[in-house]
């Protein structure tokens, strides 16, 4: 993750960046995620720097598009991109909370709930 210049990125603050940069929508296709990526860097890159970015971008995208529907939704970010990025386990779980509240009212709804706890479910199958 460091590669793609996202690893140090604390993840509330890439939950944020992400709300931010989709227009809350919260999934990215390729183009968008790259964008991001490249929005997202400390410092503007070289061309060749871009290069390596968008080549490693593409090399990530196509690993946690799960479902390979060429778009990233919000439970292949939790799976993959909040549990890279720095934070404490609470921070995790807020990062988590804040994806999966699709009308962003500070609330989970319980189709929004039930979509959650499947997607954590998942998860800890997928890791044991």
């Amino acid at each position: 993750m460091a590669e793609c210049g996202i690893g140090n990125i604390h993840c509330i603050d890439l939950v944020d960046r992400i709300l931010d940069y989709s227009r809350g929508a919260f999934e990215l296709n390729l183009d968008e995620f790259l964008g991001f990526l490249e929005e997202n860097q400390s410092q503007k890159p070289t061309r060749k720097q871009l290069r390596v970015l968008w080549k490693k971008g593409e090399e990530l995208f196509e690993r946690i598009d799960f479902n390979k529907n060429e778009t990233l939704e919000p439970e292949e970010m939790m799976n993959s991109l909040i549990l890279l990025t720095e934070g404490s386990p609470d921070d995790k779980i807020e990062a988590a909370f804040m994806i999966f509240d699709l009308n962003h009212n500070k609330c989970l709804e319980w189709n929004e709930l039930l979509r959650y706890f499947h997607n954590v479910c998942n998860m800890v199958k997928r890791n044991s």
